[in-house]
């Protein structure tokens, strides 16, 4: 992380931790305020109605110094200069960006919310205006630019339950200062109702968001990204436990013999709890800049991974989540057993119980495999080639120059100098193949494969091949894997996405396949002078090998007829005819040679195909690892 990249992580975290704190001291001041001050003295009421102002023009101030500083290194950062072209840049990206519009809307709902809070009845506006303000965060950051609906939604209803909950922390420390003995016992009941509600959104906003954005344990534990995340979770559970003794512990005891020794702890509890939190709003600053683990290739720092193709066994799907339940309620015994005397024994042994039955519950499952894998740094690496046509004929030029003398031509094991070798090279054309990730394939390629008693087998191409070439090379094997599934069994055993292509249409239109997503696509190898098809509800995409020009849309070029040969099973100068199908996912479902043509000629038979497969779509669990 380079400095200027720390310092615009740091200014928006301060950023939102101003805009949290304005938005939760008016919050404050509409839920607790009223309840604390009822019976408490007129000079300690009145001293703690001008605190609170104080917070909230302190946290105006810094939302707007914050918020300079932000325009100026997010127009630094896009002009890509220093200062000078900071200065120059900034009133484009002010007025001219989507961050720009958001950033200024905030900064007059905030004007508007402080002005607001000072009125008669202003309150309630005041923190309307506050939460839309909050709100804009999620304008301004990855939600946005995913163009994601329903995580912008999560991420609307996350930072609106951060700013209840821990934008509310100074003005309870301020409230419990201000006003001991029954006023403070109030404002703490009543902020714990506030506070377990926005636990709760939190919680659920959280796991969607990161369910999104992070995907899996790869994302998780192997970029920095999920690596953040990490942090801002732990300081989530803490800022759970401190904020559960609070509720269970010491708000209770303000109301008992205790109750001066339970105000200094409390007061204490909170200001803990409010570092903690500001720690985790940094962090939330420092993940808004980085790259989502979704989007990024992930390198994993263990020597083990976990082996999730055993969740697609029922059986063992199903003992994983009793297990986990099982679990969850253990540790709700423990948390129990922490906070309370009575019966903690008895929750401990329950705990205990439950957590015996778990670990029966997954023993009793019928494992096949371990469940924990050797792993790479590369394993949960994702091809990103996009599965083209143009990778998929590069990786047939490069497997037949540098590993077809092992391998053999088919990737059989049977090269030139597969004799010579002390162990027999993979067979790459067996069932095995599709059970290895893209990073498990990419990693062998690039370091080599060692075998447990004869060593170093394969050499690594890391010094030979580009990474974009070991991916063309991973490409093409997939689709020759999936020709000899075709040629073999007619038809393919695993998902295979359709190779991505370009055509262009009669009228002048330029599409691929993306731009098809969500409708059936018949795609047909044409031999020099067919006829184009007849209109079809189907949309229809001719190759040819050579280009030319027709009425139609057609994708033409040596790579398009090669890769297309390859995943049919056929060599290319027998592809002439063959028509596939391809889903509204971008899947390859059926395969038709030219003998059958005929089968789809009627467009009430080729219909009646579409409605089958639409009727058995292909689920995300069966997806190959180089389909996205």
């Amino acid at each position: 992380m380079t400095a200027a990249d720390f310092a615009l992580a740091l200014v928006r975290g301060v950023q939102l931790a101003a805009v949290l704190s304005l938005f939760g001291t008016l919050l404050a001041t509409i839920a607790l305020l009223p309840a604390a001050r009822a019976g408490a003295p007129p000079a300690a009421a009145a001293a703690l109605t001008c605190r609170l102002a104080r917070l909230r023009l302190i946290s105006l101030l810094l939302a707007v110094l914050s918020a300079a500083a932000w325009l100026l290194l997010q127009a630094a950062d896009m002009a890509g200069g220093g200062a000078a072209a900071a200065f120059g840049a900034a009133p484009t990206v002010l007025l001219a960006t989507r961050f720009g519009h958001a950033l200024l809307l905030r900064l007059v709902l905030l004007g508007l919310a402080a002005g607001l809070a000072k009125a008669r009845h202003g309150a309630v506006p005041a923190l309307l205006a506050g939460a839309v303000a909050l709100a804009a965060q999620s304008w301004m950051g990855h939600p946005a630019a995913a163009e994601d609906r329903p995580l912008l939604a999560t991420a609307v209803l996350h930072v609106l339950a951060a700013g209840a909950w821990l934008g509310g922390l100074l003005p309870l420390l301020l409230t419990v200062r201000a006003l001991p003995g029954i006023g403070a016992a109030r404002a703490a009941e009543r902020f714990s109702w506030i506070g377990g509600s926005a636990v709760l959104v939190l919680a659920a906003t959280a796991f969607w968001q990161g369910w999104t954005l992070i995907g899996d344990e790869g994302g998780l534990f192997g970029t920095p990204y999920g690596q953040v995340a990490l942090l801002k979770l732990a300081g989530f559970a803490a800022l759970l436990m401190l904020a559960a003794v609070n509720r269970f512990r010491l708000t209770p005891a303000l109301r008992g013999a205790g109750a001066a020794a339970a105000e200094r702890h409390l007061l204490t509890s909170i200001a803990v709890e409010t570092a903690v939190g500001l720690v985790v709003v940094l962090a939330a600053g420092w993940l808004a800049t980085l790259t989502p683990a979704a989007h990024a290739q992930a390198r994993w720092p263990f020597p083990l991974r976990p082996n999730m193709a055993l969740l697609a066994d029922a059986d063992v799907r199903r003992a994983f989540i009793e297990a986990a339940l099982l679990l969850a309620v253990a540790g709700g015994c423990l948390g129990r057993a922490a906070l309370f005397r009575r019966h903690r024994w008895l929750a401990l042994a329950a705990a205990a119980a439950l957590a015996y039955t778990a670990d029966q519950v997954v023993e009793a499952a019928p494992f096949l495999d371990p469940m924990l894998i050797a792993a790479s740094p590369a394993s949960y690496y994702r091809s990103p080639t996009g599965f083209t046509a143009a990778a998929i004929a590069e990786g047939a030029t490069l497997f037949a120059a540098h590993c077809a003398v092992c391998h053999g031509a088919e990737g059989r094991g049977d090269g030139p100098a597969a004799a010579a070798l002390p162990v027999r090279p993979a067979n790459l054309t067996q069932e095995h193949v599709w059970g290895h990730s893209d990073g498990e394939l990419f990693w062998w390629i690039t370091d080599g494969y060692q075998e447990r008693r004869q060593g170093r087998v394969m050499p690594g191409f890391a010094e030979v091949l580009s990474e974009d070439e070991r991916w063309a090379v991973i490409d093409f094997l997939h689709a020759h894997l999936a020709g000899i599934a075709v040629a073999e069994g007619g038809g393919w055993r695993h998902p295979v996405a359709a190779p991505a292509l370009a055509a262009l249409c009669g009228d002048g239109r330029a599409l691929d396949l993306e731009e098809l997503r969500g409708r059936f696509v018949r795609i047909i190898a044409a031999r020099p002078g067919d006829e184009p098809p007849p209109p079809s509800a189907v949309a229809t995409i001719r190759l040819l090998q050579v280009p030319g020009e027709t009425p139609d849309c057609v994708a033409s070029g040596s790579d398009v007829w090669m890769a297309y040969a390859t995943v049919a099973g056929v060599a290319p100068a027998a592809l002439a005819g063959t028509q596939f199908l391809v889903d509204p996912a971008g899947w390859l479902r059926l395969s038709l040679p030219p003998a059958r043509a005929a089968a789809w000629a009627d467009e009430a038979a080729l219909a009646a195909v579409t409605r089958d497969l639409a009727a058995h779509p292909l689920t995300a669990a069966a997806a190959v690892h180089h389909h996205h």
